[in-house]
């Protein structure tokens, strides 16, 4: 798979957390990943009222999940997050951060999809869910 980031330089730089477009060619397989959230088997919420703790659990789940799956970060190509209102602004920048640590040393990154915030999640006390899309 080829992934060219594309720039736009009318819009704020966020070059170290996701690009603004990405022209992604010569692949043979798409992954959708539906939303995870910090969820356990019996639906038991990991690290309830805490959505950093919930993103880095999305993140390490997600990375093996890629993983048992032929599919790796660097495959993504597309990230949608989606918090409730109930995370902070300084909150939110936390998990700015577990999502920069998740992806950094990808040789490109990938776009951001819509950021949503909502007022509640599918399971009561998710705070944090997170999209893919990868290609191989």
């Amino acid at each position: 798979m080829k992934k060219v980031p594309v720039n736009n330089e009318k819009a704020p730089d966020l070059s170290k957390v996701f690009n603004w477009g990405l022209k992604v060619s010569d692949f043979s397989e798409l992954f959708f990943v539906s939303g995870h959230g910090a969820l356990k088997p019996d639906f038991s919420i990991e690290h309830p009222g805490d959505p950093v703790g919930q993103a880095r659990f999305i993140f390490v789940q997600l990375n093996e999940y890629l993983a048992e799956n032929d599919y790796s970060m660097d495959d993504v190509i597309q990230v949608k997050m989606t918090i409730t209102k109930e995370v902070s602004d300084d909150q939110f920048h936390e998990v700015v951060k577990v999502y920069e640590e998740f992806m950094s040393g990808l040789a490109v990154l990938p776009t951001g999809g819509t950021m949503r915030v909502v007022h509640d999640l599918a399971c009561p006390g998710m705070l944090v869910e997170l999209e893919l899309l990868a290609a191989i």
